[in-house]
């Protein structure tokens, strides 16, 4: 799994490639906008990338939402990759497994299997 820590609510920089008007996090979005506005546009290894099955997006330490990635594209804005999938409903076993859960990452970050299991477990 990737974790993402997103940033606060702000005007997206590349609004006419990204097709968003903005990005980071903002508590009143549904699960569908807050994933569309933060899935692309990271600056991740696309064949290490490619090798998760799901996305973690972080807020203050706190994972606020998880999603399937069912692949990993090049972004239009060199050395950047956008994730193709969908947000987890929040019945998903992994989504109650995970969300609301702590996390110290500041910064993205690949899971290894102790991570995960940290996390979990708290």
């Amino acid at each position: 799994m990737i974790l993402i820590p997103l940033g606060e609510d702000r005007p997206e920089p590349n609004p006419v490639i990204t097709g968003e008007e903005r990005v980071g996090w903002d508590p009143d979005l549904s699960a569908d906008v807050l994933w569309k506005r933060n899935r692309s546009h990271w600056g991740l290894n696309l064949t290490r990338a490619a090798q998760h099955s799901h996305v973690a997006f972080q807020w203050h330490g706190k994972i606020v939402q998880v999603a399937k990635i069912d692949r990993v594209v090049v972004s239009e804005i060199p050395n950047k990759i956008v994730f193709e999938g969908e947000p987890l409903p929040d019945d998903h076993p992994f989504a109650r497994l995970l969300v609301g859960k702590p996390s110290s990452w500041h910064r993205n970050h690949y899971l290894t299997d102790d991570e995960f299991a940290e996390i979990i477990t708290g």
